[in-house]
């Protein structure tokens, strides 16, 4: 049986790696969203909390992204 070349090993390895990730997000919870952050000032953090009205900032900047999309295909 011939040898392996490093090619054929790092291959395997990287496909390796790659099912390895997948079975890790597998076992994630499916209701966990992935976050982020984003830098604002103050002055529009104050505006944004007036505006919220009891939500998540991620669910009213979701809603905000609608209505901008919205309004964009109705020009």
């Amino acid at each position: 049986m011939p040898k392996e070349s490093k090619k054929t090993k790092q291959k395997k390895k990287v496909e390796d790696d790659e099912k390895e990730e997948e079975k890790e997000k597998e076992v994630e919870d499916p209701e966990e969203v992935q976050k982020t952050s984003i830098q604002i000032s103050t002055k529009v953090r104050d505006r944004l909390w007036r505006l919220k009205f009891r939500k998540t900032y991620d669910e009213f900047l979701w809603e905000l992204c609608e209505l901008y999309e919205k309004e964009e295909k109705e020009e």
